[in-house]
């Protein structure tokens, strides 16, 4: 018996180390690469060295190139989730089917390697992966910071939630900076509607207001102490008038920058498309490095002049304006390389990225950037859906497919929905809760208030949504209020984490203490030993550590005495109390 069974083993080991792998890839006739074979998923056969297959391809000419690895056809295939950059000295990036995508700017030989779980490419020429200015800037460490979006879609015009026209919002500073450390604005520069296609950088008037306004609005966060963080949008560019027209650019002592159909990139639809003005152009820039923006003109960051414009223009944000950090529109439409130079060159306090993707990707993502930005954490967005969303809670205990999950807790930016997923009917499935479904509603409203207790109890650097804000202040209030009493930061380690059908606990370590949340029906509200009830409301209870006596992070005003009285922050002022949102307690 033993024997048979050891035969049987080294059966399946024999027929696995045997397996015949391929490199499929965009190969075209007379180039070495793939052969030449063009997605022939039995192309190019690769030879096995025990266990570790091998394919070498050599004199490689400049190109963009996309491949994966088969079994000889398209029913078994591998892509960019088994594609590691630790092994790779030439930088890979996804496309939407999944591909692994990378650019070579010289002829050199290049060298696939698969040991069934991890695919490595490497090259002998110069654009290796440079490995200096790693995790340098845009990433503040134990950072105890608060973000707000201050904006939903079209809320330039759509009163639901507010107006958050910048001077709607200025009006709304004082409650604003006591609370958020970090501010999110949207797209600032001259184009139409919400401003995700901007048609010039250097116009910082907008349907949100004008640019005077935007400075007033930045100058008053700044005498909070709270920062300014700008959308910046440069994977993509609207027009002056027509397909491939741009604005001149005038920043001032940065310099002034023309964009032509040079700095297009090649594949765009602007070369494609009959009716455009540059249809058909030789006169174009090299290939995308990322996803393409069908309703846009793509840029060709591999052009050392969009490099300098793009620069420059971060820089005049940064001195002109008064922004402090930089919120980067969808990064997947070109390589985090450029992220990361765009950084080192101009040291933003602060940078997130709009990585819209699983977490294997956002993990390649962040090496890319060499760990010179943050990334919103959508697979923890999408935890939060399927579990809080849908009234469960055992899922929500460190979750592996999230970046705590993965000890990335420091790059995360977390956060519940923003413009793009909320009451949106071109992206129902991303909403925290059912489409059209009304947040005040006592279900959802008990649903939008766990999940802010989350987020706000959690490591990373939190952002909350302003509809969530404005429908729940006091709650959120309250939250925020406990985070910084604590001192909970973006590397606070979470511990006795437990969670069951209908409760959620854990405890969280902050600089000052502790704090622990508990959500759900079931949750216990009984304080441990060691820590008193501070917040207590719809499936929600905070405890803090009893060493913390004070809460630092209230608004310091003088004659005002911080208490706090049966769990909640009050506001002591000439003899009359006032609740944490300055609201006079009869």
């Amino acid at each position: 018996m033993k024997k048979s069974i050891l035969l049987v083993c080294f059966t399946i080991i024999s027929i696995y180390t045997s397996a015949a792998y391929y490199v499929a890839g965009n190969g075209t006739s007379g180039n070495p690469w793939c052969d030449g074979k063009n997605w022939n998923p039995a192309g190019t056969l690769m030879t096995d060295s025990a266990g570790i297959h091998i394919a070498a391809f050599a004199n490689v000419p400049a190109g963009y190139y996309q491949f994966k690895i088969t079994v000889g056809n398209w029913n078994t295939n591998y892509g960019f989730a088994r594609f590691s950059q630790d092994c790779s000295n030439i930088e890979g990036n996804s496309d939407g089917d999944g591909n692994i995508c990378f650019t070579t700017t010289e002829t050199q030989n290049l060298r696939i390697t698969f040991d069934g779980t991890n695919i490595c490419l490497t090259g002998d020429g110069n654009n290796v992966i440079d490995t200096t200015n790693i995790g340098v800037t845009g990433v503040p460490a134990e950072s105890e910071d608060v973000m707000l979006q201050a904006f939903y879609w079209d809320s330039y015009s759509r009163t639901k939630y507010g107006l958050t026209k910048w001077a709607n919002l200025l009006a709304d500073t004082t409650t604003i900076r006591n609370l958020f450390t970090l501010v999110w604005f949207p797209p600032s520069a001259q184009a139409d509607g919400v401003g995700y296609y901007p048609k010039k950088w250097s116009n910082q008037t907008s349907t949100w207001g004008s640019a005077a306004n935007l400075k007033l609005l930045i100058q008053a966060l700044h005498r909070g102490g709270s920062k300014a963080v700008a959308d910046i949008v440069v994977n993509h560019r609207g027009n002056k008038s027509n397909w491939c027209d741009f604005y001149n650019e005038d920043f001032g002592t940065f310099g002034s920058y023309q964009l032509t159909s040079e700095h297009i990139c090649s594949g765009d639809e602007a070369f494609t498309q009959s009716g455009s003005t540059c249809y058909g152009s030789t006169l174009r820039g090299n290939s995308d490095t990322g996803t393409n923006d069908g309703g846009c003109r793509d840029l060709d960051h591999t052009s050392e002049y969009v490099q300098e414009a793009i620069t420059a223009y971060l820089q005049w944000m940064q001195t002109e304006m008064g922004f402090d950090g930089f919120r980067y529109d969808m990064v997947k439409g070109y390589s985090g390389r450029f992220v990361s130079q765009y950084n080192v060159a101009t040291d933003p306090y602060f940078s997130v990225g709009e990585y819209w993707d699983g977490i294997d990707a956002i993990m390649s993502y962040l090496k890319s950037t060499k760990y010179n930005t943050m990334v919103f954490d959508f697979p923890l967005k999408y935890v939060l859906r399927d579990q809080l969303g849908k009234g469960y809670y055992t899922g929500l205990r460190n979750p592996s497919n999230s970046l705590r999950g993965r000890n990335l807790q420091k790059y995360a930016v977390t956060f519940i929905d923003n413009h793009d997923t909320f009451e949106r009917s071109d992206s129902k499935d991303n909403q925290f809760i059912a489409y059209n479904c009304d947040i005040y509603e006592t279900a959802n409203r008990s649903k939008v208030l766990q999940a802010n207790a989350y987020i706000l109890s959690m490591p990373g650097i939190p952002c909350v949504f302003w509809p969530h804000f404005k429908a729940f202040e006091s709650e959120i209030s309250q939250m925020i209020y406990a985070r910084k009493a604590a001192g909970i930061h973006s590397e606070s380690v979470v511990s006795d984490e437990t969670a069951g059908t209908n409760f959620y606990s854990a405890t969280i370590t902050g600089h000052r203490g502790q704090l622990i949340v508990r959500l759900g029906s079931a949750r216990d509200l009984t304080a441990p030993v060691g820590f008193h009830q501070v917040v207590n409301g719809d499936g929600y209870t905070l405890f803090l550590s009893d060493n913390i006596t004070a809460i630092e992070q209230l608004p310091s005003e003088i004659g005002t005495r911080k208490r706090m009285i049966d769990g909640h922050i009050f506001i002591e002022r000439d003899g009359q109390l006032y609740d944490a949102m300055g609201r006079r307690v009869k």
